[in-house]
């Protein structure tokens, strides 16, 4: 217990990915009184979720994205402004996507191998794993990772990809006889890593926006390493 507030893992996995290493976690503030003891039997009463080996039913596609009527507006004038007047544009590399729970963004117009993703996935958790402690490292090298979490999703099909292989891509952690789960390790090597990550998405992707931010961020978590006392 801490600040007043009791916290404890319930022994129901929760609904999401319960077979996919994700706990659900309770808390309340006892300093008012609350307590966790009548949930936390219940749940452990409550039926095991069901999980994807499990699911017998229909899955139905998402509802198309809402667009609001002052966008639509701007879409259209946009597309009535002559030809003359627009600003000229560059090569297209990227499509639009969106992802359930956020808004529409952009990935680059092409797909990386599956056993790229494997290896900047392998090389992002081993990062991520030693700098917790340094949120310049921690943030920017998660966001690249939840980033190209969404790429994958889009860019191969569930009879392409199954879930067991995208499941350990972004998100499972290292097995602990990789030689990149040995920690800690020194920042050259994730300096090196990073480096990496960036010569593989280049390698596999088109330049463009998004490329160019994921890169970025690349670049700016490796200086937060470097002024890492």
């Amino acid at each position: 217990m801490q600040h007043g507030w009791t916290v404890a893992a319930a022994p129901w996995k929760g609904m999401y990915s319960p077979d996919g290493g994700s706990s659900l976690f309770l808390m309340a503030d006892a300093s008012k009184g609350y307590s966790l003891d009548s949930i936390m039997s219940k749940l452990a009463e409550a039926p095991a979720p069901i999980v994807v080996a499990d699911w017998n039913g229909e899955s139905r596609p998402f509802l198309p994205e809402f667009i609001s009527p002052g966008r639509s507006a701007e879409t259209k004038a946009k597309a009535a402004t002559p030809k003359s007047q627009q600003p000229p544009r560059g090569p297209n590399n990227s499509v639009e996507y969106a992802m359930f729970m956020s808004g529409p963004s952009r990935r680059p117009k092409t797909r990386m191998p599956v056993e790229g993703h494997k290896a900047v996935g392998r090389l992002l958790k081993s990062v991520l794993v030693d700098t917790r402690q340094r949120a310049g490292v921690y943030k920017r090298v998660d966001a690249i990772r939840c980033e190209l979490d969404n790429w994958v999703q889009c860019e191969y099909k569930r009879d392409e990809l199954s879930d067991d292989v995208f499941f350990e891509l972004y998100y499972h952690e290292l097995p602990k006889d990789d030689p990149l789960a040995a920690s800690p390790a020194g920042r050259d090597r994730h300096i090196a890593s990073l480096a990496e990550v960036a010569a593989t998405l280049a390698r596999h992707y088109p330049e463009c926006p998004p490329l160019r931010a994921l890169l970025k961020k690349a670049d700016l978590a490796t200086a937060s390493l470097r002024a890492w006392n």
